[in-house]
């Protein structure tokens, strides 16, 4: 059976798929200020939306 990924590795991949993306964004002409302030807000967003998921489910009890 396999084991569930770390939370480290969830961490860096959710922040690879928003540099990737927003890199593609820049390659294809998106202005430089919309893709800083997406960057910014996707980049917190999913950070703190993992910390609390990873804070949960080491808070409840497995069953």
């Amino acid at each position: 059976m396999s084991q569930a990924m770390s939370p480290r590795t969830k961490y860096m991949l959710m922040n690879c798929a928003i540099a990737v993306t927003l890199v593609y964004k820049l390659w294809k002409g998106a202005p430089i200020a919309v893709i800083l302030i997406v960057g910014v807000v996707m980049f917190t967003l999913v950070n703190v939306v993992m910390y609390f998921a990873a804070k949960k489910s080491t808070s409840s009890p497995n069953t």
